[in-house]
C-alpha cells in the first residue's frame, strides 16, 4: 500500500502540469457523451460499425490522446520511441516500481471518470437499455467495459516505456495496425448479427454471474500481466 502512495506523489507531477488538459476533457466530455447518446438508439436496431470502434478507443487509447504531447510517447531518436518522463525518470534514485505504478495511476485517472460517466449517461437517457435490462444488469455491462479499459488498456501506460523502432518502422506497425483493425470490424460485422456493444449488453443480460467474474479476473490477470510487460521493457533497453 505504501509503495501506491508513493506512486500517486510520483503521478501528481505530471498530473498537475496536464490540468488545462484534464480541464479541456471535462469541457468536451458532455459532447462527446451527448453524441454516443443521440446515435446508440440507432445503433442498437442497426448496429454500425461506428459506435463499436468509438466505444472501443474510448476504452483504450482515448486517455492517451488527452495527455499533453510531451507527456506522450514519442520518437526520442532514430531507434527508440517511448514516454520521454520515463527515460527521465529512471536517471533519478526511483525504482521501476514506482515508475511503473505511477504510470497506471496517470492512466486510470485520465480514462475512469470520463468511462464512468459515459456509462452512467448511456443508461440514464437511453430508455431501448432500460427497457432491455434493469440496472443490476446494466451494472455489469459497465463492470465488463471499465474490466476492459484495464486488460487491453493496459497496453497504454505499459508502452511508456517504449521500444526499439525507427520513424519507417513505426508508419509501417501503424498502417498494419489500421489495417488489422478495419479488417477485424468487418469480418465482425459479416459473421455477427449484433456489434460488438451490443453483443456485450445481450452477454451481460443472459449471463451476468459468468461475464461478470470473467471480466474482473481479466481485468486482475491483464492488470498484473501489463505491469510486468513493463518492467521486462525498461530492464532490456538503453535509454542511454
Amino acid at each position: 500500500m505504501n509503495t501506491w502512495k508513493q506512486a500517486y506523489w510520483l503521478a501528481m507531477f505530471e498530473l498537475k502540469q496536464s490540468k488545462l488538459n484534464l480541464l479541456l476533457l471535462l469541457i468536451f466530455l458532455p459532447l462527446i457523451i451527448l453524441g454516443f447518446i443521440a446515435s446508440f438508439e440507432s445503433y442498437l436496431d442497426l448496429n454500425f460499425v461506428g459506435i463499436d470502434f468509438y466505444f472501443i478507443l474510448s476504452f483504450t487509447f482515448a486517455a492517451a490522446w488527452t495527455k499533453p504531447k510531451y507527456f506522450q510517447v514519442q520518437q526520442l531518436n532514430d531507434e527508440l520511441v517511448a514516454s520521454p518522463t520515463v527515460v527521465m525518470l529512471q536517471q533519478l534514485p526511483i525504482s521501476k516500481e514506482l515508475i511503473i505504478k505511477s504510470r497506471f495511476i496517470i492512466y486510470f485517472i485520465y480514462s475512469f471518470p470520463p468511462q464512468i460517466l459515459l456509462l452512467i449517461a448511456l443508461y440514464l437517457f437511453t430508455p431501448t437499455i432500460q427497457g432491455m435490462m434493469d440496472l443490476s444488469l446494466y451494472i455489469v455491462f459497465a463492470i465488463m467495459w471499465l474490466s476492459f479499459g484495464v486488460y487491453m488498456g493496459g497496453i497504454i501506460p505499459s508502452s511508456d516505456a517504449g521500444d526499439r523502432a525507427s520513424p519507417r518502422k513505426v508508419v509501417v506497425y501503424a498502417v498494419l495496425m489500421l489495417i488489422g483493425v478495419i479488417a477485424f470490424f468487418t469480418i465482425f460485422h459479416i459473421v455477427s448479427d449484433y456489434g460488438i456493444v451490443h453483443l456485450t449488453l445481450i452477454i451481460a443480460k443472459k449471463w451476468p454471474i459468468l461475464s461478470g467474474l470473467i471480466s474482473v479476473a481479466l481485468a486482475y490477470f491483464g492488470f498484473i500481466y501489463w505491469q510486468s510487460y513493463m518492467k521486462k521493457l525498461m530492464e532490456k533497453l538503453d535509454y542511454l
